[in-house]
């Protein structure tokens, strides 16, 4: 191969190396927030304490809000998550809808779709009968989220906001 083919595949491998060394150089001040190289960002100063290489449920909440005309109620969920090899290792997560007062199961549906340490996730209202906005205090909803590895979370109940 003649030098002036190599200089473009040199260009790139360099531009490729600098930028997977780009992060903090010594003291240059305090870093509270560190991307991990497969991108996304954890905030260190959380301290999440992971089980493994499994990924973590650090929060999540479900509400019900008027949608557009056609669409009426919708359920949304709302999941925040850390994982060890980097927020864009999740892929995907299921919600689960119980009884409150049995734990029988309504549903399970991969409803959340995951992206930068967020999932987020809907359904419109009544497309899990009995389960509607005006009856989902009788209902438990839960979450887990897995990477692509196939790793899962803990299974986590999300909290209700009114």
């Amino acid at each position: 191969m003649s030098s002036r083919a190599m200089v473009w595949p040199l260009a790139m491998l360099c531009a490729g190396v600098v930028g997977c060394n780009a992060g903090k150089v010594d003291d240059e001040g305090d870093d509270s927030e560190t991307t991990d190289g497969s991108g996304g960002s954890i905030d260190l100063d959380d301290n999440y304490q992971f089980d493994g290489d499994r990924p973590l449920i650090v929060e999540g909440e479900v509400w019900c809000q008027a949608g557009s005309d056609s669409s009426g109620m919708v359920f949304i969920f709302d999941v925040k998550y850390a994982d060890p090899q980097g927020d864009y290792d999740v892929a995907q997560g299921d919600v689960t809808g119980s009884l409150a007062s049995s734990g029988q199961e309504i549903f399970t549906d991969n409803v959340l779709v995951c992206r930068d340490g967020q999932c987020d996730g809907s359904f419109r209202d009544g497309i899990y009968p009995p389960i509607t906005c005006s009856t989902a205090s009788d209902y438990v909803f839960t979450a887990f989220v897995a990477d692509r590895s196939g790793l899962v979370s803990d299974v986590v109940e999300l909290t209700w906001v009114d």
